[in-house]
């Protein structure tokens, strides 16, 4: 496979499971080095010279948070990187401060990573990600085990973020409503642009095990009802509905 990604693009991998989602993220990251072929960041081949400079633009969000957060409080976790990165205190001190206030974790600072519930945990993930300021995130499953609730709290954190962002998701609602663009993979890039595009077309969708996103389902019918234009195509409920309330 060949493709890039721009800075400022928010791209999703959509694909069945063992499409090598997770390993394209791996690799992207520096964590792992590819058997044949290169990976670059910002022009640079990542190598085992290269990799821990790179690891500093690349911030990863692991799907399963307990895979990230190790230390005694919130607070001490979330400093771990910047510390290692031999910052001054008072740095340190101030991208803590801000990477709690960006993922709503005010009065968390003492408390036990280990006590908390999966959708505060990956809170101080994100927050641990966001302390290193790196300039692209890699995101694995960010709104896996969350209930609805939780899963917009996450993601109206992470639109915010406004960094460039690689977001592997099976969650197709998620893929359309978030991504600039959508790269369907199994084990070779089968599709690359625009989400709509994507999920639109249900027969390359269903060929790689997936499910059109509702609003999609809904627009269509809505269509052979007359009550939409074919040239409308909203990408969340939420642009639906403001388009249906315009008619």
């Amino acid at each position: 496979m060949s493709f890039a990604v721009e800075r400022g693009e928010r791209v999703a991998i959509v694909g069945p499971n063992g499409a090598g989602k997770t390993t394209l993220l791996l690799l992207m990251a520096a964590l792992k080095e590819p058997s044949a072929g290169n990976v670059l960041i910002d022009g640079e081949k990542i190598s085992p010279k290269s990799g821990s400079a790179v690891r500093h633009k690349i911030g990863i969000l692991f799907q399963d948070p307990d895979d990230q957060i190790f230390m005694p409080t919130v607070e001490e976790d979330i400093a771990f990187g910047p510390t290692n990165l031999n910052l001054d205190s008072n740095e340190i001190d101030r991208r803590i401060k801000e990477a709690i206030i960006a993922t709503g974790l005010q009065g968390y600072e003492k408390r036990a990573p280990h006590h908390l519930s999966i959708g505060e945990k990956k809170r101080v993930a994100i927050a641990g990600v966001l302390s290193m300021r790196p300039k692209t995130m890699l995101l694995d499953e960010p709104t896996s085990g969350l209930d609805p609730k939780g899963k917009e709290d996450i993601m109206k954190i992470l639109d915010g973020v406004g960094e460039t962002m690689v977001l592997v998701t099976h969650d197709v609602d998620l893929a359309l409503d978030f991504s600039d663009r959508t790269i369907l993979l199994k084990r070779r890039v089968i599709f690359d642009g625009s989400p709509l595009k994507l999920f639109e077309n249900e027969s390359l969708i269903e060929s790689a095990g997936l499910v059109q996103p509702k609003v999609t389902k809904i627009v269509t019918i809505l269509k052979e009802k007359g009550l939409l234009d074919s040239g409308d195509r909203p990408k969340s409920i939420d642009e639906l509905r403001l388009l249906l309330r315009n008619r």
